[in-house]
């Protein structure tokens, strides 16, 4: 009869393959990119549902006015339903970040971006046809993110544009309204990745170079 006891221990014993451990280190940097970002995302939600309250506490006081003011109560029903609507793809679009499918810069990039709409981060999905990257899907997803947290903490108006260099590999830039200085965090992570990944300031922007499969 077999002891459960010393099954367990035997099965303790058993070395983690190197790609399981590679998944669970790049599951743990997502996780920590998303406990990050989630501050920003929450502080979005609330600044919308804000909108939504005060343009329907506007369309309360023009609906019954003396006289109604029928046209700038629609108006402001008009903006809470736009408001609705944008926390609506907001909320889609934490979930799609969630179920983590996609495993390019460009998709991955507008993905982060649609987490925090209000800040109108602007993608650019560069030319078709990137090559497959060489980095699990959560450790892409957790740079996206570090840099585009970096990015935000500077002002803006923000950009995030996909591409690929001269030897062929996916590239992202990063650039914010002023100069961007090191992202410690994505740097960490880059140097855990991979040799043929690099992060690199390039005047002002933060450039994530991807090596291919």
């Amino acid at each position: 009869m077999t002891d459960p006891a010393s099954s367990d221990a035997r099965t303790a014993a058993v070395p983690e393959s190197g790609a399981a451990a590679v998944s669970r280190a790049a599951e743990a940097a997502l996780d920590a990119a998303l406990r990050r970002t989630l501050g920003l995302v929450v502080h979005d939600l609330r600044n919308g549902l804000g909108v939504v309250g005060v343009q329907l506490e506007a369309l309360l006081l023009r609906a019954f006015a003396t006289p109604p003011d029928e046209v700038r109560a629609r108006g402001h029903g008009d903006a809470a339903a736009l408001a609705i609507e944008g926390l609506a793809a907001q909320l889609d679009a934490i979930a799609a970040f969630a179920r983590g499918a996609a495993h390019d810069l460009a998709t991955v990039a507008a993905e982060a971006a649609a987490l925090v709409p209000m800040r109108r981060v602007t993608v650019d999905p560069g030319p078709p046809g990137a090559p497959p990257i060489a980095l699990p899907p959560a450790l892409l997803r957790a740079l996206v993110l570090e840099l585009l947290g970096h990015a935000l903490a500077t002002g803006g108006p923000w950009a995030l544009a996909a591409g690929i260099d001269e030897c062929g590999r996916p590239v992202l830039v990063v650039r914010a309204g002023r100069a961007l200085g090191p992202a410690a965090a994505a740097e960490r992570l880059v140097q855990s990745a991979s040799p043929e990944a690099s992060l690199a300031l390039r005047d002002g922007a933060l450039v994530l170079t991807c090596p291919t499969s």
